[in-house]
This record gives C-alpha cells, structure tokens and sequence, in this order.
C-alpha cells in the first residue's frame, strides 16, 4: 500500500491576540504570586511551580515573537517539571493550532481547563481556542458523503 505524501498545512491565525494577552498578564501575575509565597518559605512543589511557571512564560515571550515552534520544547519541559501548570497546557495547544496541528492542540485542552486558576477571562480565552480548533478539526475532517 502506498501512502501518500502529507501536504504541508498552513499555519492558523490568530483570532483573539486581546484574549491571549491577557491570559499572559495572568500567567506573570500567577508567577509574581508564587514567587512572594516562595519567599516566606518553600512548601510542597512550590519550587518546581515557579520554574515551570517561568519557563511557560519564556515560551509565551516567543509566541509573541512568532516563533512557536521554538516554544514547544519548553512548554513540555514546563509540564514535566510540573504536571498543574494549565498555562502551559494551554500554549501547548496554541502553538500546535497555530501550526495547523489542531487534532494534536485538542488533546491539550481538557488538562489546560482543569489546572488554570478561576479567571474567567483566560477560561473565555480557552473556550475561544476550544472553538478555533474544534472547527479547524472539523473543516480537515473528511466529510461522510466522501466515504459512501
């Protein structure tokens, strides 16, 4: 059986930039709070939060530059030093969106939904993803007329 050759996918533009600067705002403040709960002594993971924390911020500074792929590293360097960090589950599905990857970005959701903090404003960011990709996955899908 021969296989065809995989066509490069063009890269996804980026719908809501005032959604995901805030969701960036809210991942340094979170850092800014770790870090003074840190300073008044080490508890549980609190260390490797903070560097994973950090880390998923140095990987957003390179979002914003547009250099994803150069990001995705990080991100899951990120998530292994610390399995909670929502923020970096959620860049992780970003970046694979915005690479055309979207079916692969999906799997990042669920965990990006439960370990980011109650900030109804980087959820609206999540659920705008979620929409994005959901659609993106559903327009490469092939339709069920195709296969009859």
């Amino acid at each position: 059986m021969v296989q065809k050759a995989r066509q490069p996918v063009a890269p996804v533009k980026v719908e809501n930039w005032e959604a995901f600067l805030h969701a960036s705002e809210a991942l340094q403040k979170e850092i800014r709070e770790r870090a003074a709960a840190l300073k008044k002594g080490p508890a549980g993971n609190q260390p490797a939060e903070l560097a994973s924390l950090r880390m998923t911020n140095r990987a957003r500074g390179m979002i914003e530059k547009g250099s994803p792929g150069s990001a995705l590293e990080l991100l899951e360097r990120s998530i292994s030093m610390y399995k909670g960090n929502g923020y970096a589950y959620m860049f992780l599905a970003y970046v694979h969106h915005l690479q055309g990857r979207s079916a692969r970005g999906a799997e990042f959701l669920s965990s990006a939904r439960r370990y980011l903090p109650p900030d109804p404003r980087v959820h609206g960011e999540l659920e705008g993803l979620s929409r994005s990709i959901k659609s993106n996955t559903e327009s490469r899908a092939p339709s069920s007329r195709a296969r009859s």
